[in-house]
């Protein structure tokens, strides 16, 4: 008898280790589909009023600096230039309208708009033709 609760024992203590092992995997995998959860939840929150007015003032800006590089006219070409700052924003956060940018991207999305590089060539182009007929 005492040789059987040995083996019980030793049958238990196994079961548990595996129970244990079990739990780890089990917690791993919750933790894992949480956070999965939490970054899907997270990019459905889209930046604020203040934001969307924020960013339409950079966008502005980004697009007298690229007239001002270039040797354009911002109230001529504005029209042409804002649209290209704003579909390369919207593509790279694959979303329809900027106010659907996730707030979790916010400071990346001002990186990027900082470091956007357009190309205005065609509208410089254009404006050397204009000039010279």
């Amino acid at each position: 008898m005492n040789n059987s609760l040995e083996n019980t024992m030793q049958e238990l203590a196994k079961s548990l280790t595996v129970m244990n092992y079990d739990y780890v995997d089990f917690k791993k995998d919750t933790m894992k589909k949480l956070n999965e959860h939490d970054e899907i939840l997270q990019k459905r929150v889209y930046i604020t009023s203040g934001k969307a007015r924020t960013l339409q003032e950079k966008v502005k800006e980004k697009v007298r600096n690229i007239c001002v590089e270039n040797k354009l006219d911002y109230k001529k070409n504005r029209s042409k230039i804002f649209p290209r700052v704003w579909t390369k924003i919207k593509a790279k956060y694959d979303v329809a309208n900027y106010r659907e940018l996730p707030e979790i991207f916010w400071n990346e999305i001002l990186e990027y708009l900082r470091d956007m590089s357009i190309n205005v060539q065609d509208i410089v182009e254009e404006e050397r033709y204009a000039q010279v007929n």
